[in-house]
């Protein structure tokens, strides 16, 4: 069985999106994702939209923590992240198991 792993991904889309694509050139059994997923200054609600259809088996990062903490204490990144994502986007970080 061929497993990969990504991770980090912190709404880069085209890099996300690149990585998916040379997965599927490998003929991966399965691929997971260890989370920090939409926290960053890019794409982050594009990214959720991108992966979200695909129900990899998905783990909430630490930045999926920060991301639902206090707004008043986020970071820059997750700061753009949370007010980028709609409700039922926010859901859907809510539900990542976590780490």
């Amino acid at each position: 069985m061929r497993i990969a792993a990504i991770s980090d991904i912190h709404g880069n889309l085209p890099a996300l999106d690149a990585v998916l694509a040379d997965i599927a050139g490998h003929g991966c059994d399965l691929v997971v994702n260890l989370g920090d997923i939409v926290s960053g200054p890019l794409w982050p609600r594009e990214t959720q939209q991108r992966l979200a259809p695909l129900a990899l088996p998905t783990i909430a990062g630490n930045h999926e923590r920060q991301l639902l903490g206090d707004p008043a204490g986020l970071g820059a990144s997750d700061a753009h992240a949370r007010h980028a994502l709609d409700a039922a986007q926010l859901d859907w970080v809510r539900a990542l198991p976590p780490l």
